[in-house]
């Protein structure tokens, strides 16, 4: 059967479905050959939902093996949500969690499958629903990730390269300054002030790492501030942002900067978030340094007890499952 024949049915099944024209629908799937139907993505989107208002468990089981869109498989969970230990295996096997949206998130909610929450521990989306921060609860900070991320970031460097850089930052330091955006956060140069900036910082973040580029260590006044400092030199040719990125991966520590480093974690949301998590963000007004306050809890969604907090608007919602 040609695809445009198939999508003419499938638009006619829609039609039908909307107005939960049953011996219509029957109609048309005694006329047509179900298997040649099953082709199109939407017309089994759309048998399933024909299936699931006529509670038919023989058209389901037909249908399920045929099902590719996670849309369809929260339905299916949907459906089996009084068989709980049936729908988990269907959310663990089939569902990526780190693609969830908000619309995803408000399905789950919506349809009380709060079962599946517990699974959803750590990821990062934020709800679009008024919340707020519980008192009875300590949130925690779940910064820990992946070193399987430092393989995306070390394909910038040689292996030469990389073993160099971690023997000489070594893993004793408590905070990562962003020399570059710190040097620059006052007027946008380097200047006469850019020092006492930069001293202002290693000042409030004692026994910090400093990645800094070659070329600003060509000033004799940032090279005597960092004598006896921890401190990395980019080289030429390379961004400073990869080494940062490498040295948070390397002691996931906080990282102070007014950068976000989102060109770097474009395609990566969990990296990007985490990133966001950690950063110690600041204002510098004429030398004035207000530095915000580190983050006590990470916006992630997390799991106490028999709680579950997912971030929303100026805090939490809390479900109880």
């Amino acid at each position: 059967m040609e695809s445009k024949k198939i999508n003419e049915i499938t638009r006619e099944f829609y039609i039908y479905l909307s107005n939960k024209d049953t011996s219509k629908i029957n109609s048309l799937l005694e006329k047509y050959n179900i298997n040649n139907l099953m082709k199109n993505k939407s017309f089994i989107s759309l048998l399933l939902d024909y299936a699931i208002l006529t509670n038919n468990a023989d058209k389901i089981n037909f249908i399920k093996d045929s099902i590719s869109m996670k849309r369809d498989y929260l339905k299916l969970i949907k459906y089996y949500k009084h068989d709980i230990e049936l729908a988990k295996s269907i959310f663990k096997q089939y569902i990526d969690i780190h693609s969830l949206l908000i619309k995803d998130i408000d399905f789950i909610i919506d349809n009380e499958l709060y079962f599946i929450l517990p699974f959803l521990d750590g990821i990062f989306i934020e709800y679009d629903k008024i919340g707020s921060i519980p008192k009875d609860i300590k949130l925690t900070k779940k910064y820990l990730i992946s070193k399987n991320y430092v393989d995306i970031f070390k394909k910038n460097l040689t292996e030469k390269q990389y073993n160099s850089f971690t023997s000489k930052i070594g893993i004793l330091y408590d905070y990562i300054i962003d020399a570059g955006n710190v040097l620059h956060s006052r007027t946008g140069l380097l200047d006469n002030y850019s020092v006492d900036d930069l001293n202002t910082v290693l000042t409030n973040f004692p026994n910090s790492l400093v990645i800094i580029h070659q070329r600003h260590l060509k000033n004799k006044e940032i090279k005597l501030l960092l004598t006896n400092k921890l401190y990395f030199e980019t080289p030429y040719n390379f961004n400073d942002d990869i080494f940062i990125i490498l040295a948070y991966l390397n002691k996931q520590v906080n990282i102070i900067s007014n950068d976000t480093y989102k060109d770097h974690t474009i395609d990566n949301t969990i990296l990007r978030n985490n990133l966001h998590d950690i950063l110690i963000k600041y204002n510098n007004n004429k030398g004035i340094i207000i530095f915000d306050s580190v983050k006590t809890y990470t916006r992630c969604i997390q799991v106490h007890g028999d709680k579950v907090f997912i971030p929303a608007i100026n805090g939490f919602l809390e479900i109880k499952i």
